[in-house]
């Protein structure tokens, strides 16, 4: 397999993915000790940016938590390294039952950001409400073109194409995350929504892929589903290892699956790799 095989037309938008326990005896998180301690001592998915004088290569980091029986057990730790997306984290607003912005990244784009912070959805209303509504996650393969998504001509303006949301459950209720990516540098080179079937067996629903030929799409679409088979298998998240042979086989730098349970208690899994 040759590099050119693997090139995207740009780099991915997230180039780091890892679990954190908030163990001290572990291995430092590649987006640094200071950034995950402070991720891992907020209860709720957020987004911090990454101080200059850190030396990480991420600009920002998002931490999603996962919580079993009301513990939370680690954290899924995300990190750009291109300025091609947006992380946005949504929380409940109990008094007005509405989703609003809580925290984020929006690169250069601070129009779209200002449009979003003002943005509410209700439960259904666009892509983090379909998220809310559903329990499940949601992908939305071109947002210039989505009904779903009520952002869309802001969208269009800054090149934002597709649109992944992640439902979260916290301790003390639930929260929406939703990952946004440019033209010129998707989330990964495999975006993909798996389901467990009554048979125990995975079925892929839906797929975006840019990967630049057949063979990296197929080694993309492997990984994928390793990893989606492993989340779906424990109901917790998984990550890609570097390093790992997964990992050098099918030349990927990169990936994650986050798991779901629907109300009627159907597994779902969204995964990412690059």
């Amino acid at each position: 397999m040759t590099e050119g095989e693997l090139d995207l037309l740009h780099a991915p938008f997230i180039a780091t993915a890892e679990l954190w326990s908030g163990k001290a005896s572990e291995r430092t998180p590649s987006v640094g000790m200071f950034m995950a301690e402070r991720l891992w001592n907020t209860l709720e998915a957020t987004v911090l940016m990454a101080p200059a004088e850190s030396g990480q290569s991420a600009h920002a980091v998002l931490g999603i938590p996962w919580y079993v029986d009301g513990t939370r057990r680690e954290n899924l730790l995300l990190g750009n390294a291109t300025l091609g997306g947006t992380f946005e984290v949504w929380h409940v607003d109990p008094e007005r039952d509405e989703l609003r912005l809580s925290s984020g990244y929006f690169g250069k784009w601070d129009d779209f950001k200002r449009i979003t912070a003002l943005t509410r959805f209700r439960s259904g209303e666009g892509l983090p409400g379909r998220v809310w509504k559903t329990g499940c996650p949601v992908l939305l393969e071109d947002l210039s073109e989505s009904r779903a998504f009520l952002r869309a001509a802001a969208a269009q303006s800054v090149g934002l194409q597709c649109g992944l949301g992640l439902p979260v459950r916290y301790a003390s209720g639930t929260g929406v995350v939703t990952l946004l990516s440019s033209r010129t540098s998707p989330i990964g080179r495999s975006i993909d929504v798996w389901r467990m079937t009554s048979n125990s067996e995975l079925e892929h629903l839906q797929g975006l892929v840019y990967a630049t030929s057949a063979r990296a799409h197929a080694n993309a679409l492997s990984v994928a589903q390793r990893l989606a088979i492993d989340a779906a298998t424990q109901l917790a998240p998984s990550v890609l290892q570097p390093g790992s042979e997964l990992a050098t086989r099918a030349a990927m730098q990169c990936g994650f699956a986050w798991p779901s349970r629907d109300d009627q208690g159907v597994i779902h899994v969204a995964t990412v790799v690059g």
